[in-house]
């Protein structure tokens, strides 16, 4: 939930501390990252912003360092730019930063919706930073979400989300918890106990999240972790607390980054083995059959040296024969009736 639009609201109000701080520098240096280094007149302070797929987030970097290779500026015309305000947008996603005449975009759409765009204050794009065409034509439509949808009979989760898109999916589920209500369960939008009812505990939960001043890592029965501004009744097990959420999102990203590298490498581990345990079965096999082969080989040839020291061999009956060797070791052959 790192993209959640109410933890993204707590992030910034965070960082708010950076407003009246100029920007020194605007580069990339990684693969789908921008930094943005403010200078207070005493510290600097990184902003890293990440349009990762997966983990696309905004979060401030203590002990940053730009590489001396691999480099390459951006957005130029905020060089020296002093940072006025910066908010979340009061119904998506994005994180605005205003300078004079400038607007600097954040925006976490998820997928490949997390792009960087500098406007001008006529909301005229001037640049911009890993911006696709499918989103460049969602952002020139105005009012992007509307939480004022139709109110008609749907599930409970659907009505939540319906009430309050910003919610997401884990904290409306948590809503539905907190009703002692199954979140598939039809509502019959007629039920104005029920109706008023829901939106209370939307309006009461809308509060906690707004007021919360502990962020958690919690995780769920299977193992996974989630970023959360309360406790959730499907991710029962606290991972770790804290009291700055920008530390918590640090926390979360790099610690899914080493689980995901771990599973990474136990799969292609497990995978090998898997390949490797095949070709020594085969092997196995092969040699088995080989040794099965030569021990056939060998026995024919004994049986074709001592019959071949019988005389008369055709006047011999029935299902067997006992032959001894040089040695005296008696060795019993097989006959086949239909060959004498």
């Amino acid at each position: 939930m790192i993209r959640n639009y109410y933890n993204l609201k707590k992030l910034t109000k965070e960082l708010l501390f950076l407003c009246g701080s100029v920007i020194v520098e605007s580069f990339t240096q990684e693969k789908d990252v921008l930094v943005i280094r403010f200078y207070n007149g005493e510290e600097s302070f990184h902003l890293q912003f990440s349009t990762d797929t997966r983990y696309g987030s905004i979060i401030l970097k203590e002990n940053f360092a730009r590489a001396r290779s691999n480099s390459s500026d951006l957005f130029g015309a905020l060089q020296g730019k002093k940072l006025i305000n910066l908010h979340i947008s009061e119904n998506d996603r994005i994180i605005q930063l205003d300078f004079a005449a400038l607007i600097l975009k954040l925006y976490f759409f998820g997928g490949a919706g997390n792009c960087a765009v500098l406007m001008n204050c006529n909301s005229e794009m001037l640049d911009s930073f890993k911006l696709s065409p499918s989103i460049s034509e969602k952002i020139n439509i105005q009012n992007l979400r509307n939480n004022t949808a139709l109110i008609k009979d749907n599930t409970l989760l659907e009505l939540i989300l319906n009430f309050n898109n910003k919610f997401g999916k884990d904290y409306a589920n948590e809503i539905c918890h907190r009703l002692l209500i199954p979140p598939s369960e039809i509502i019959d939008s007629k039920d104005n106990i029920l109706m008023n009812d829901i939106f209370a505990e939307c309006k009461n939960f809308e509060k906690l999240l707004l007021e919360s001043n502990e962020f958690y890592i919690l995780r769920d029965a299977s193992g996974k972790n989630t970023l959360s501004l309360v406790r959730l009744k499907n991710y029962p097990e606290i991972v770790k607390s804290f009291n700055y959420y920008n530390k918590a999102l640090g926390f979360f990203i790099s610690s899914s980054l080493r689980d995901n590298s771990v599973f990474s490498l136990k799969k292609s581990l497990t995978a090998g083995l898997q390949k490797t345990a095949v070709k020594l079965e085969n092997k196995l096999k092969s040699f088995s059959d080989e040794r099965q082969h030569i021990e056939r080989s060998e026995k024919y040839y004994l049986f074709g040296s001592l019959l071949s020291s019988v005389q008369d061999i055709r006047a011999k009956s029935g299902k067997s024969i006992i032959l001894s060797d040089w040695e005296g070791k008696e060795t019993e052959i097989p006959l086949k009736q239909e060959l004498n």
